[in-house]
């Protein structure tokens, strides 16, 4: 009887490691800890609102063509403008980011509306990163930890009744 429920305790600590590693990738996923270290980058509207069409601008705004945009900012322009979001990476993007830094808080011309956008830099920083992995670390090793000691119980306990 007692060795039944140290095999369901181990079996609920199984469970509970393996959740601490989902919760381990889940954190990865969402930190994108891929990028762990790289500054951001976003491309937004005034004030982080969306990137909204407007029939006229300031007399003394700069305009910039929609074509004169090299083609990364162009597609990165479009991303924007229909309201999805797109975050560069400031070495994996590098490109991306060099071609539209120059154009952040001016109007982009296009197809006879103006857009300003705006270029958002360093939301993600340091800190960020540490707190992401240290969360990363933390759960990924509480999961093993569990996963190892119910495993090992389990086994004993199965070992035990034969």
């Amino acid at each position: 009887m007692l060795n039944s429920y140290r095999s369901a305790i181990s079996v609920v600590v199984l469970i509970i490691g393996l959740g601490f590693c989902a919760g381990a990738g889940y954190v990865w996923i969402e930190s994108d800890l891929s990028h762990f270290g790289q500054g951001t980058y976003a491309i937004t509207g005034m004030e982080g609102k969306e990137i909204e069409p407007v029939s006229t601008t300031p007399d003394n705004a700069s305009i910039i063509g929609y074509t004169d945009l090299p083609p990364k900012a162009q597609r990165i322009f479009e991303k924007a403008r229909r309201g999805e979001g797109h975050v560069l990476w400031s070495e994996d993007d590098r490109q991306s980011v060099e071609a539209l830094l120059p154009y952040s808080g001016e109007y982009v011309e296009y197809q006879g509306a103006y857009y300003r956008i705006v270029i958002l830099s360093g939301h993600r920083g340091q800190r960020y990163w540490q707190e992401a992995l240290l969360k990363f670390i933390g759960a990924g090793g509480i999961g093993l930890v569990l996963i190892g000691f119910g495993g090992r119980e389990l086994l004993e306990t199965t070992a035990r009744e034969e």
